[in-house]
């Protein structure tokens, strides 16, 4: 088991664990949700759940939980047990107070007994609270999933997208910035930043072909990671690669197949985008669309895309079917989902008595499909270590620096964060976007943009 060394309670992501204060109660509102509550009495960590249950209903418990001593420095959990299955849920470092369960991966028709069992972390008897979200019907939907970068609709989807029919993936932009990885292979720190949007540009296309894809549903749409927020508040002026110096739209998005690409235009600016988005959502026309949370994922392009989103379908009118949100990143903590590679994503950390959401929508992968998931991640090459590892004295550098991740619990990747046994989406109709009122609630406060909705006055 690993151990944590860190402070038992941290208030700022930058070497710290949590930006929040681990014992506050989670604050979620059903009141308005598509959902049935019911109080269920939890005893020895053992409850039974009513009859009339569905295997692919999405299923949360929200209930009391009380840290240990040992949960102070080791990753708390609670392994929920049925006669079919066991599944593991983790918390934070010295987590207590309310906090929500999810059931949903190991609930089977006859299976209505479930056991918790806690490590590091007690469950006192009480009264718990059931929630069972509202189903939505996914077999015959046609899904367009919104993916800033290359990796982020893999990171996010890939469980549920290699599962649909006829799913779409939208990316953004060509990932040529981030973190250099090639600077032993190419002198030129532009020509780094080229190849690697190329390479990361190619990932984008290629990877869903992993899942069954066809290339006619995917495709890349070219723009500049880092450079959305620019492109908005510059908008029309054009801007620029912020790594690679590159100026023409066209260089990483005549990478692509698809036949779709060919009705893209315009130049590297914000009504370009948008109005490309109309252009696609009028040709795919989905019944769901998955992208990033505007309130609880961090990165600026994540937001910026869901806000463009959000602009081409007003300026289209488009109100038909449900918006999937995702988060990457999200903003109390970049360990979340916590705890080890293959646990349960439940509800994230939330203090905001106003989020809104209609539905959750807990997507279940099993072992066949978490490996499929790994090496779909790993085939994405800006998810794999620096190329330094092609020496000896670079891999010896990364294996201490894995080492040190390892012994003071600070693993922050993909693999550990997305390689889990759900998918987890936060589920809004696309009608709501179109009432002043829930559209606030929907964009939040989020920290990076003080007010995401001048947004809509700008461009309204």
């Amino acid at each position: 088991m690993l151990v944590t060394l860190l402070p038992f309670s941290s208030f700022h992501l930058k070497g710290r664990m949590y930006s929040y204060d681990t014992q506050e109660n989670y604050l979620y509102n059903f009141r308005n949700a598509d959902a049935s509550l019911s109080r269920i009495p939890l005893r020895k960590g053992n409850l039974t759940l009513p009859m009339d249950l569905k295997d692919d209903q999405t299923i949360f418990l929200k209930l009391r939980i009380d840290t240990r001593i040992l949960g102070k420095c080791c990753q708390p959990s609670v392994t929920i047990k049925t006669t079919a299955s066991e599944n593991t849920q983790y918390f934070e470092h010295n987590a207590s107070g309310i906090r929500y369960i999810n059931l949903s991966s190991c609930i089977k028709e006859a299976d209505r007994k479930i056991s918790l069992e806690g490590t590091h972390v007690s469950i006192p008897d009480q009264m718990a609270e059931l929630i069972i979200c509202t189903t939505r019907e996914m077999s015959k939907a046609r899904v367009m999933i919104i993916s800033p970068h290359p990796d982020d609709a893999e990171i996010a989807a890939y469980g549920l997208y290699s599962k649909l029919d006829d799913p779409y993936i939208i990316t953004i932009t060509a990932g040529d910035s981030g973190e250099p990885k090639y600077e032993d292979v190419y002198e030129e720190t532009s020509e780094q930043f080229l190849k690697k949007g190329e390479l990361r540009t190619w990932n984008s296309i290629s990877i869903p072909l992993l899942a069954g894809v066809p290339h006619e549903n995917v495709i890349n749409m070219g723009y500049y990671d880092q450079t959305l927020k620019k492109m908005f508040d510059c908008d029309p002026k054009e801007v620029y690669s912020v790594k690679s110096d590159v100026s023409d739209i066209n260089t990483f998005r005549k990478q692509n197949i698809s036949t779709l690409a060919t009705k893209l235009h315009g130049k590297a600016n914000w009504s370009s985008l948008v109005n490309n988005l109309e252009i696609l959502v009028n040709e795919i026309k989905p019944d769901i669309i998955v992208t990033p949370h505007p309130e609880i994922d961090t990165h600026v392009d994540h937001i910026y895309s869901t806000l463009a989103l959000f602009e081409a379908l007003k300026n289209i009118n488009y109100r038909h079917g449900d918006i999937f949100f995702y988060t990457n990143h999200h903003t109390c903590s970049e360990y979340y989902p916590y705890g080890e590679q293959g646990g349960v994503v439940s509800m994230p950390p939330n203090f905001n008595p106003d989020f809104y959401m209609k539905s959750i929508y807990s997507f279940p992968l099993n072992e066949e499909m978490q490996s499929d998931k790994l090496f779909a991640l790993e085939a994405m090459h800006d998810l794999r270590p620096d190329m330094e590892w092609n020496s000896i004295k670079g891999a010896l550098k990364i294996a201490a620096e894995n080492a040190k991740r390892d012994i003071l619990g600070l693993d922050q990747s993909y693999y550990k964060r997305a390689i889990r046994s759900n998918e987890l989406f936060f589920i809004v109709p696309v009608s709501d976007i179109y009432s002043e009122r829930k559209l606030e609630l929907i964009c939040g406060v989020n920290h990076i943009i003080d007010s995401p909705l001048v947004f809509y006055d700008l461009h309204n």
